[in-house]
């Protein structure tokens, strides 16, 4: 049957930091709760580099996959990573739009794997202003339903230190806004732009106050696209606290 293992299991924090145990340069042994760290990366090209982005193209063994693939060679000989590069292999360009031939993030014509960096600028847009000297209480206008000083406060409740502490480690970047429910979820259930290249209302709820939360850098580099029960659950427990203190709404 299934065997639950503990949690963190696959995290090392032997660099100070939390990361996944493949990618950890510390060379820490295996253990009876862990496998060694390490087994992801390739010295090969004179740096320890994910295998993924190894140029040296390793060959896979038993217990590793060839290096490289990420990577594509192209006729010039210099390495690009596959999604941004526009040779004409079929592994290439994921990364660009065939009809507008402009980075998916950045392009708005209305198909669902494009503008998805649509709610980062949204609320990118009300961060600036959250965290900006003389903060104003003058409501965007972009639908998502808050002042800046409404993100301010919401985002400030979420952070362990006190406010002085997190504004400072705010403007160093050691801070990031994270998006709860994952932004790559939401666009499993729809376009963020329509058709004219403006937000839809999918981007806005992506956005809601109880969707975002402060986390150090690291801390949320490693959350990745990760949403797990147990998120799900203090999720729709946060929802229900925001919408009952907005009177239901």
């Amino acid at each position: 049957g299934f065997q639950r293992v503990a949690c963190g299991a696959s995290l090392c924090d032997a660099s100070g930091k939390l990361v996944q145990r493949p990618f950890c340069k510390e060379g820490c042994p295996a253990t009876d709760t862990h496998v060694a760290c390490g087994h992801g990366l390739c010295n090969a090209s004179g740096s320890r580099v994910q295998r993924h982005w190894c140029t040296a193209r390793c060959p896979a063994t038993g217990s590793r996959v060839a290096c490289g693939g990420g990577l594509c060679p192209g006729e010039d000989g210099q390495y690009r990573r596959r999604h941004w590069c526009r040779c004409d292999d079929v592994r290439c360009g994921g990364g660009f739009c065939e009809r507008s031939h402009k980075r998916r993030g950045e392009c708005m014509c209305g198909d669902l794997r494009c503008g998805f960096n649509k709610p980062r600028h949204l609320i990118g847009r009300m961060i600036n202003k959250a965290f900006a000297p003389n903060l104003t209480n003058d409501q965007i206008d972009v639908g998502l339903g808050y002042t800046a000083k409404q993100l301010r406060e919401a985002l400030l409740k979420t952070s362990p230190w006190d406010e002085a502490t997190t504004i400072d480690k705010w403007n160093r970047g050691e801070l990031q806004v994270d998006h709860i429910f994952p932004l790559a979820r939401f666009r499993d259930r729809g376009a963020f732009v329509d058709a004219n290249g403006m937000p839809t209302p999918l981007a806005f709820e992506a956005n809601a106050l109880w969707n975002l939360q402060l986390l150090e850098a690291a801390v949320n580099n490693e959350k990745s696209d990760s949403y797990t029960a147990t998120c799900a659950a203090g999720l729709a427990q946060r929802k229900a606290c925001f919408v009952a203190a907005r009177g239901g709404t």
